[in-house]
């Protein structure tokens, strides 16, 4: 019976985490660019960013002062890269599990930030999966929520809009758990740093970039005909009108109405 009861035990522990097969890549793409964005891929070559590139791993990020992009990572999985930021995807992996007989994809993406912002916006994501975003003072892993992360001049801040972070201090190894409407500050390597309330302008602030980033994604849905000149949708009542740069042939998004 003991025996059993052990191998029952260890079929149900192999049914629930799955047996993994060997990760693949998968692509991100832009949905959205204001602005002067650059690519720079793993071989070195450095091009202007468009709407719908594809965006590799290992790829780095430019974005000029003003500028900025949106990345999709996954349907409801985004984030915009801020002006002035400098950030490279480590990694873009999936791999095939095998949950109580059926198949899943798990998706693996991490984020470093070499100087500048990244506000990311998440689906909620199964225990096997993960999102992280690093910097040289600290790792930001989450599951599902809406958070800005920033490192600039050695000091590093997160703001949490939804749900819960786990901050992991790379210098004093500490762990901390920020949740919504709170923001942690780590400066010059500091290892006591803890929580506090956001500011009222400072959650203000970030409540734009996200009606920013939905009305981005919204456009992204609407797989226009052309990928730079979106079209109109009247049932946001929000006009969207598409002015092709000849210099660039970017597409600049001007929004006006609710939304």
């Amino acid at each position: 019976m003991k025996y059993l009861f052990i191998l029952l035990a260890s079929l149900l522990l192999f049914l629930t985490t799955g047996a993994d097969v060997k990760a693949s890549e998968f692509n991100a793409r832009i949905i959205f660019i204001e602005g002067t964005v650059y690519v720079v891929s793993s071989n070195g070559v450095q091009r202007i960013a468009f709407i719908k590139d594809i965006i590799n791993e290992n790829d780095y990020i430019f974005t000029e002062a003003g500028s900025y992009c949106d990345i999709e990572f996954a349907p409801k999985t985004y984030s915009r890269i801020q002006p002035s930021s400098k950030i490279q995807i480590l990694s873009l992996s999936r791999e095939k599990k095998y949950i109580f007989g059926q198949t899943s994809h798990a998706r693996n993406i991490q984020i470093k930030i070499e100087s500048g912002e990244v506000l990311s916006k998440l689906k909620k994501l199964k225990h096997y999966e993960n999102f992280k975003v690093s910097t040289p003072v600290a790792v930001v892993g989450v599951r599902g929520t809406i958070f800005s992360t920033s490192y600039t001049n050695n000091n590093f801040n997160i703001s949490v809009v939804q749900g819960n972070v786990s901050v992991s201090n790379i210098f004093s190894r500490a762990v901390s758990i920020v949740p919504a409407g709170e923001k942690l500050t780590i400066r010059n390597n500091e290892r006591g740093a803890r929580p506090v309330k956001m500011l009222k302008q400072e959650i203000s602030k970030l409540d734009i970039n996200i009606k920013e980033q939905r009305q981005s994604d919204r456009i992204a849905r609407d797989e226009p005909k052309h990928p730079h000149r979106p079209n109109i949708d009247p049932v946001e009542n929000i006009i969207k009108t598409g002015v092709f740069s000849e210099v660039t042939g970017r597409a600049k998004i001007i929004l006006r109405g609710k939304f």
